[in-house]
């Protein structure tokens, strides 16, 4: 889980930073991000790519829901948005995936 922790709390603050832990023996969020639905099937994930978009779409929902909160940290309402892009370019999202 320290995984989550490292990508929440490096790479929303810092677009371009990398991980700080390695996700199966690399530390670009790219690679990343795509070997992630192995990593969550070895961890007996069942679904993965689904378990990934419903996060997506819950991260989305929040972000909605508490706008205001961001309104003075405008970097910030910006880098995260763009993190759950680039999961979003590579996982799509549940609503997306179950239309």
């Amino acid at each position: 889980m320290a995984l989550a922790y490292d990508i929440v709390n490096t790479t929303s603050y810092i677009p371009e930073d990398g991980l700080a832990l390695s996700l199966k023996g690399t530390r670009s969020m790219f690679v990343a991000r795509v070997e992630l639905t192995d990593f969550a099937l070895d961890c007996e994930v069942a679904d993965p790519r689904t378990r990934i978009g419903e996060i997506l779409d819950a991260c989305e929902a929040t972000l909605a829901t508490h706008a205001a909160l961001l309104e003075d940290f405008s970097w910030l309402e910006l880098a995260i948005p763009h993190g759950l892009d680039q999961f979003k370019a590579t996982y799509g999202s549940a609503t997306r995936a179950s239309a």
